[in-house]
């Protein structure tokens, strides 16, 4: 699977960002706190994390106070995620809720 590109309206600091990446090894560069490692977060929490969260379960209260954008309307975090692989070209969008 390659990653083709990353689109997000909120997720933890990060606002209306869209990455492309290019075939090949890419590497995020940045001043501290620009979002370099949120990013790559906002990657493997699109990948590997349930979109519906409980706040009563310990590693998604964690989830929600690290990356819940705390200005958002009804603690919403969303990505798009597109990917290609050998069967052709995805696209994932994903909605992390607490409720």
């Amino acid at each position: 699977m390659n990653i083709k590109s990353v689109k997000t309206r909120q997720f933890a600091g990060i606002k209306n960002k869209e990455v492309e990446f290019e075939d090949g090894l890419n590497v995020l560069v940045g001043n501290n706190e620009t979002g370099k490692s949120t990013m790559v977060e906002l990657i493997y929490q699109t990948l590997y994390r349930d979109s519906k969260l409980s706040r009563s379960k310990k590693e998604d209260k964690d989830f929600i106070a690290r990356f819940m954008p705390s200005d958002s309307n009804g603690d919403v975090a969303d990505v798009t995620l597109v990917f290609v692989t050998e069967y052709g070209l995805y696209t994932l969008h994903k909605e992390l809720v607490a409720s």
